[in-house]
């Protein structure tokens, strides 16, 4: 299968414009299958999908050691182009302290209720190094368990952020959280990726403001925002305020995404918002509110009623980030949690961006942000 249109992000590294998270299968909401994650994964490779986003928190290394399973023998060499990606700066510890992590310990709660382990945020350069060993270590865990070979840093492309340094994560602290990761995180990954570790490191986050604050880092590449700049959250002036009161923050990204010096991007992930946009109840990890589940059903009626050939909402979700903000974004990151979600979202991206007169109609009922004209 032919492989998915990609952005070069680096001399070095190009990403595909849709990638696969792997939170579901770790156990996002609820208990997964491992070899039904190693399908889906698999099944993506081999239709021209090239990259794939994970992290320790998901399932506790879980999501990760389905991944290196579903690689197979030699990766890089049957697969061209492709790219991992993970998360640093959570870093899990054997019992209720770890001696050489910083924080308090604690549990891997809320929406990951498979993660049982414990863990400790560690942004110093040191916690920065033994997390990013951690995923290694978890993806060559799943590797091995399927009589595969491990796999060293060296032989993958591969991406690291700086894993939630938010307010909803640490308080008031934050801002001195954001200061360690601009002092000693990002200064180790950039040390990383000159030893060839790493192609390239950024931030994931659920939170618009620490990703401006990142880029006052002149080397940063990537930007992992979930649930901000999505068909469903982008500041629309007819969505309600719980989905609009970010939007001056956004605002400030795409400015700061265009003057940095390094050109980074977004990488757009939680497309769905936790499954509103598919017809669920959730919204961004919690349940909608009526207000929102109105403006969702809105907006859903409005791409109905716009032509009598039905045009899936899907096609919408994978397309909108690049309508809306072109050039800033590099790729999209849904998670299929299970093999019927995947055909779907490839057969959307691959149809192409709906009409842009679908995007005006959408755009003029205030239920969208307006789109870019098509380049």
């Amino acid at each position: 299968m032919a492989l998915l249109p990609m952005t070069q992000l680096t001399p070095a590294l190009r990403l595909s414009n849709m990638g696969i998270g792997t939170a579901p299968l770790g156990g996002l909401y609820g208990a997964a299958d491992p070899a039904q994650g190693v399908a889906i994964l698999h099944a993506a490779l081999e239709s021209g999908l090239r990259y794939f986003d994970s992290a320790m928190l998901y399932g506790g290394g879980q999501a990760l050691e389905i991944l290196g399973a579903a690689l197979g023998p030699d990766p890089s060499r049957q697969y061209p182009d492709l790219v991992i990606s993970f998360k640093v700066g959570r870093l899990f510890v054997s019992g209720a302290h770890d001696p050489h992590a910083s924080g308090k310990s604690l549990h891997a709660t809320g929406s990951y209720p498979a993660c049982t382990r414990r863990y400790v945020f560690d942004y110093s350069a040191d916690g920065i190094r033994r997390s990013f060993d951690q995923s290694m270590d978890a993806l060559n865990r799943g590797r091995a368990e399927g009589g595969l070979s491990a796999l060293s840093p060296g032989e993958l492309p591969i991406i690291a952020y700086v894993h939630d340094p938010g307010v909803a994560e640490h308080g008031p602290e934050q801002p001195a959280v954001m200061r360690q990761v601009l002092g000693e995180a990002f200064p180790e990954l950039r040390s990383m990726q000159r030893q060839g570790l790493l192609r390239a490191y950024g931030i994931g986050t659920n939170e618009i403001s620490p990703c401006v604050a990142a880029l006052a880092d002149p080397h940063i590449t990537l930007l992992m925002l979930a649930g901000h700049g999505t068909l469903l959250c982008n500041g629309a002036p007819a969505a309600p305020s719980s989905m609009r009161e970010r939007s001056d923050e956004f605002d400030a990204l795409l400015a700061g995404l265009a003057a940095h010096p390094n050109h980074p991007k977004l990488a757009i992930a939680a497309i769905g918002n936790s499954g509103l946009a598919y017809g669920g109840p959730m919204f961004n990890y919690a349940p909608a509110s009526p207000e929102v589940l109105a403006f969702r059903d809105r907006l859903f009626t409005a791409v109905r009623e716009f032509s009598a050939q039905p045009i899936s909402i899907i096609r919408l979700l994978v397309h909108y980030p690049f309508a809306a903000f072109g050039k800033a974004v590099a790729t999209v990151v849904p998670g299929p949690g299970k093999m019927a979600d995947l055909p779907p979202l490839l057969d959307a991206f691959r149809a192409g961006p709906p009409p842009q007169e679908l995007w005006d109609h959408l755009s003029a009922q205030g239920l969208i942000r307006k789109t870019l004209p098509p380049s």
